[in-house]
């Protein structure tokens, strides 16, 4: 084995080291009774009314796109796989500061690399196929990196958050 090879294996253990670190201190947090009240103020009768509705469809759609379901979630419909392409994604839903109900999705690769666009669109469709999706880039103070994961937020109740991008033609 060369040294760049070495060099490049001893970087990317370093890099797993930095996010199974982060993964471990995320853990904790999620299972401190602060991160508890703050979910069980988010899950509200509404935002559970809203995420049950939508379930059996995103369920079938997924199983039928060879997704299989990994974790259940109170709170959305939990973690799915997609063995054969190493994709995983996590989802779940909540009511927000402004009120209204909002689904987050979040899809990961195993090689723990960034899941490509493609991957990210397709995840996205299969759970929410009638709704815009947005992709968030925090500003940098605020930027927490755990993983190499993408997150896409969907506004599930209200008015839309986006202006109508198709009057300049097909978006």
């Amino acid at each position: 084995m060369g040294r760049a090879s070495r060099a490049k294996r001893a970087a990317r253990s370093e890099r797993h080291a930095a996010e199974d670190a982060n993964r471990r201190e995320l853990a904790t947090r999620h299972a401190s009774p602060e991160y508890a009240a703050m979910i069980a103020v988010r899950t509200t009768d509404r935002s559970q009314a809203v995420m049950t509705a939508g379930l059996p469809g995103q369920e079938e759609r997924l199983r039928r796109a060879h997704w299989e379901p990994r974790v259940p979630g109170d709170d959305g419909l939990g973690t799915w796989d997609q063995p054969t392409r190493g994709i995983r994604l996590m989802h779940s839903v909540s009511e927000e500061d402004d009120g209204e109900v909002w689904a987050h999705l979040s899809v990961s690769l195993r090689t723990w690399t960034l899941p490509e666009w493609r991957q990210l669109k397709e995840a996205q469709w299969l759970c929410y196929p009638d709704h815009a999706g947005i992709v968030v880039v925090a500003p940098k103070d605020e930027h927490v990196n755990v993983a190499e994961v993408l997150h896409v937020w969907t506004k599930l109740t209200g008015p839309p958050v986006l202006p109508d991008f198709r009057k300049l033609g097909q978006v």
